[in-house]
């Protein structure tokens, strides 16, 4: 079996992500094991955004802290991140986030073979 490893960290790219998420945990149960990993980098919200589509992370970074800033986040995203890619060592890692997370998480496929999915929504 196949093991996609999802990685996303607000609101608004859990909404972004949760049909992917819904729809292959469906579709290719039987093929692909979707794991998915928030950063938290928005805890709350995030969690919310989970139970609104009634899912659930396996795994969490638990990078947020008061006045977070983007070189906090990335520092942060990059230290823990390999953690949860040597445990699961995924096939494939789907990213939806900001430029930053999407770096960081190409970068930590040193420390892995995973074929990397990099997602962006566009507006019309």
């Amino acid at each position: 079996m196949q093991k996609a490893l999802i990685v996303a960290g607000t609101r608004p790219e859990i909404i972004k992500i949760a049909p992917i998420v819904l729809m292959a945990s469906t579709a290719f149960s039987e093929r692909i094991r979707i794991h998915l990993c928030l950063t938290d980098q928005h805890r709350e919200m995030a969690r919310e955004a989970l139970e609104m589509f009634n899912l659930e992370s396996e795994s969490a970074l638990g990078i947020m802290v008061p006045n977070q800033s983007a070189n906090y986040v990335s520092s942060a995203v990059l230290d823990r991140l390999p953690h949860v890619l040597d445990r699961m060592e995924p096939d494939v890692i789907v990213v939806q986030g900001d430029s930053t997370r999407r770096y960081l998480s190409r970068t930590s496929k040193q420390v892995c073979e995973a074929i990397i999915f990099l997602l962006r929504f566009r507006k019309n």
